[in-house]
């Protein structure tokens, strides 16, 4: 047993020391990331900041140093010495070598350590090496677009931006660095012209009427951008700025517009960084430990492990998951893991219970409704879809949802968009939807209760969840979880051990839900129920905690009763060991000591 515990601590020690140096590694990259994101951030900065933040991600921090090279320009780190313990990795901008970073130990750590710099640290500098290259070619990139937006700037009052006058929605003059981007010889060519006609499909319901300028004291946006589509189809970002004047007695629009696609390309490449280092967070996250718990989900059983991997798969996907499993197994958990590490994290989570939404109201609770659509109807409201926009529709029960409805909900997740009732507008919501169902999809299909095309939208990928009694191995930690959450307003430490053999022995068809609510119903009165099974607190053969006998007793001096008995049971099962006495009851020692002073119970020689 010793030899057992000996090895356990070591395993332990060293994953311990594996996760504090990943998690190290990790803060370095970070604190690039954040370096690098600073407003007008120059190569200088950079670089030292970079030699600053290494050294502590090593494995002696303390006699860790750093220096680099970029450009011909020299950074070291505080108190460096350079010494014949070195490590060197390359930087690179647009496949040429602009300089390279160095660490050193300043001292000599062990005589028979001749390399004493570990895999993960050599792999960790060629990958800082790498971003800080990414980082200064956008550092020059931005360098060079701010000089060119300086060129900009002098040369407005020369027109070189497009310069235009928009009227019921018509265009009035141009200048020739309009008809240029426009895709025109000349001004001429341009004028008469409507204004949509150049402006994205994306953007032209959100745009094309604000051009219709009926008063100067007319609300307009003096800056917009949207995506300009030319003569030739070629397409680029602009930043359009407004003024209303006065043109022909009547009012117009003036407009400067200027090209912003390499600035547009800069935010876009920014964004997938960002989302590149936060998906590979949440997967250094995951491979930290051996996990028995997961989000708000618990188990540590392989197929528990293989769940979360599914769900880690979901969330770096935008596409629709459908999750199958029986009545308590943790549907909605799952579903709600998903939506909070994918990139909607931030927006609605909407949960939705097909089965008990009548028939009838499927559709304006889906859709929304205008006031006046309908008897009762005496405002506008928002359906399902709207408030999920952005987010994640969880859709529970979904093989309750009848063909009519599946229909029209095909129509909107296709993008054919949807109409509330009572309404000729047709709005358009991005959201992923989560199917959540304890049936056989399939078998609906050939029964014919579900469309076989809403089907293949919904089950692109399909998670399933073992029912509890098919992963019984994770019953310790789960009982472990809810005794933490029930235990502190009880009477009750913990759950004894007699009773987790049942827990073994019974098939759970409730799942771990029902294992929920046994536990909650003993922390609360002391009793254990297994559907119409009841077994209250234990009884013994000389029928002392006799219910015949105790019929007269109130509760709480039965349960004092039977609890004083069983444990002076287990002190003498276990020669008045109390600490295996504890450990077999379940309860702490400090419990056991202080309910053995409470009962007055005394070891008899």
């Amino acid at each position: 047993m010793e030899k057992k515990v000996s090895v356990y601590q070591q395993t332990n020690k060293i994953l311990r020391e594996k996760l504090k140096e990943r998690v190290k590694e990790l803060h370095c990259v970070y604190s690039i990331a954040n370096v690098a994101e600073t407003e007008n951030l120059t190569i200088d900065d950079l670089m030292q900041s970079v030699v600053d933040i290494v050294p502590s991600s090593f494995r002696y921090p303390d006699i860790a140093c750093a220096t680099a090279c970029v450009n011909g320009i020299n950074y070291k780190s505080r108190f460096f010495k350079a010494t014949k313990l070195k490590l060197v990795s390359q930087i690179h901008t647009g496949g040429k070598k602009i300089g390279f970073l160095e660490v050193y130990y300043t001292r000599e750590i062990s005589p028979l350590d001749k390399d004493p710099f570990q895999k993960e640290e050599k792999d960790l500098v060629d990958n800082v090496c790498k971003r800080v290259g990414k980082i200064i070619e956008r550092i020059q990139t931005n360098k060079k677009l701010k000089e060119i937006e300086a060129r900009y700037q002098i040369l407005t009052n020369r027109f070189a931006d497009g310069i235009v006058i928009i009227q019921d929605g018509e265009y009035k003059f141009a200048n020739n660095a309009f008809s240029s981007m426009a895709g025109y010889d000349s001004p001429e060519h341009v004028v008469g012209k409507r204004y949509n006609r150049f402006v994205s499909r994306d953007f032209i319901s959100k745009y094309d009427k604000s051009t219709i300028i009926t008063s100067d004291s007319d609300d307009v946006q003096n800056t917009i951008e949207y995506q300009f589509v030319s003569k030739t189809k070629r397409i680029i970002w602009v930043e359009e700025k407004r003024n209303v004047i006065s043109w022909n007695s009547s009012c117009a629009l003036l407009c400067t517009l200027r090209d912003m696609t390499e600035k547009k390309k800069k935010e876009v490449s920014s964004i997938e960084e960002t989302k590149q280092l936060r998906q590979e967070n949440i997967l250094l996250r995951s491979s930290l430990k051996e996990r028995y718990r997961f989000r708000n989900i618990i188990g540590r059983s392989k197929t528990m492990q293989n769940v979360y991997d599914q769900i880690l798969s979901a969330a770096n996907s935008d596409a629709n998951v459908s999750v199958f499993g029986e009545s308590g197994t943790g549907k909605e958990l799952v579903a709600k893991a998903i939506h909070d590490l994918s990139h909607r994290e931030d927006n609605a989570f909407v949960t939705i219970n097909c089965g008990a939404i009548p028939e009838p109201l499927l559709e304006s609770e889906f859709f929304g409704y205008k006031k006046g659509s309908f008897t009762g109807a005496v405002i506008d409201k928002h359906g399902f879809l709207d408030l999920a926009d952005n987010g994640t529709l969880l859709l529970d029960e979904i093989g309750e949802l009848s063909l009519n409805m599946q229909a029209k909900l095909l129509r909107a997740i296709d993008g054919g968009g949807y109409n509330p009732i009572g309404s000729n507008e047709k709005r358009m919501a991005d959201f992923r939807i989560i199917a959540a169902t304890n049936k056989d999809l399939k078998k609906e299909v050939l029964k014919g209760n579900m469309r076989e095309d809403f089907y293949y939208r919904i089950q692109v990928i399909p998670i399933k969840l073992p029912p509890l009694r098919e992963r019984k191995e994770d019953i310790p930690f789960l009982v472990e979880h809810f005794t933490q959450m029930f235990s502190k307003a009880s009477q009750y430490d913990g759950v004894p051990d007699y009773v987790i053999s049942e827990f073994y022995n019974y098939d759970w068809p409730g799942n771990v839900r029902e294992l929920q609510n046994v536990l909650l119903r003993f922390f609360s009165t002391g009793v254990f129920e297994f559907l119409d099974v009841k077994n209250d607190m234990p009884t013994n053969s000389d029928n002392s905690c006799d219910l015949i006998s105790s019929e007269h007793q109130d509760l709480i001096k039965f349960v004092e009763a039977c609890e004083k008995e069983h444990i002076l049971k287990i002190l003498k099962k276990n020669n008045w060991h109390r600490i295996n006495t504890a450990a077999q009851l379940g309860i702490t020692r400090s419990t056991l000591f202080r309910k053995i002073n409470k009962y007055g119970l005394m070891q008899t020689h």
